[in-house]
């Protein structure tokens, strides 16, 4: 594992992949469902995942307050994966660039060195030997897998996509695809057999963020996606952050309150749409537990 930042993707595909799995806070406490489809969507895929002592990544609001604490926290988790000869594979987008820029922070000697100290206190020691990687990063290496097993497609079906701010900034640092106009999701959406749908907002941040303290603002910026995601006539807008989900699918309500405009818009996250796919029924993703599909039957086609 100690040389697996320079394996290829051929390399990947051919081995059995062994991934540490990075839950967040999120998904476990909000939407655990999510998390037990992914899991089920890895296994077909021939991934095995592992459970590791992780802790909170942390959250970006810890860095404001301490960076360095913020990267001993992130260094502790990084180490416990190191420990036992594992990357990372996250599920949350906000969990995933934390520790990816953790990593890339102490790829300096002497920051690691400093960070290490402070480890002492657990008993851990970081040698920068982990890769992290997002759920998508991983769809997107094992595209001819996920041909293998699919039993349908989407044919016929107009699909928005979302990645989410913390999957594209900083481009520099994460690395997975462009900021300023993403296609990897799209990607993955054609191979799905839908027609993936570009849109004017579609690297807008949904605001999930400010939803506590700037409510009106996370609001204003939901409504404008919606807004413009209507002008497509798209049968839905995929996601792969559980904080990204949880605002477009939950929270449309609130867009639906202060403007008195219900934009219908239906949500459903990347692994919902890959089950369905592989031969799940509806209950077995959980399509029931989508707010946004209340109303609405969308896979009729």
């Amino acid at each position: 594992m100690s040389n697996q930042q320079d394996k290829t993707s051929n390399d990947h595909e051919e081995q059995n992949q062994k991934y540490a799995l990075f839950t967040g806070c999120v998904i476990p406490i909000q939407i655990p469902h999510i998390e037990k489809l992914s899991r089920n969507i890895l296994s077909r895929l021939g991934i095995e995942l592992y459970d590791i002592d992780f802790t909170c990544c942390p959250v970006y609001s810890v860095r404001d307050v301490s960076e360095e604490e913020w990267l001993v926290i992130a260094a502790r988790n990084l180490a416990e994966a190191e420990e036992k000869d594992m990357d990372i594979i996250s599920l949350c987008n906000g969990c995933s660039q934390t520790l990816i820029e953790a990593h890339e922070i102490l790829k300096d000697k002497e920051k690691r060195e400093e960070i290490n100290k402070k480890l002492e206190q657990f008993g851990k020691r970081y040698n920068n030997k982990v890769k992290v990687k997002h759920l998508l990063m991983v769809l997107d290496e094992n595209q001819e897998k996920i041909k293998s097993i699919i039993k349908r497609d989407f044919k016929g079906y107009k699909i928005a996509t979302h990645t989410g701010c913390h999957l594209l900034r900083p481009s520099g640092t994460i690395g997975f695809d462009d900021a300023e106009d993403p296609k990897k999701f799209d990607d993955i959406i054609k191979l799905l057999g839908a027609r993936p749908v570009d849109y004017t907002t579609k690297t807008l941040c949904c605001g999930s963020t400010m939803i506590t303290k700037e409510k009106d603002m996370s609001v204003d910026m939901m409504k404008d996606k919606l807004k413009d995601l209507g002008r497509y006539n798209i049968d839905m807008l995929a996601v792969c952050c559980p904080s990204c989900f949880i605002q477009y699918d939950k929270n449309q309500v609130l867009v639906k309150a202060k403007y008195k405009k219900d934009y219908k818009l239906p949500v459903v996250h990347i692994s919902q749409l890959l089950g369905l796919l592989i031969g799940m029924k509806d209950h077995e993703v959980y399509l029931d537990k989508n707010r946004s599909l209340k109303r609405q039957k969308i896979f009729a086609k």
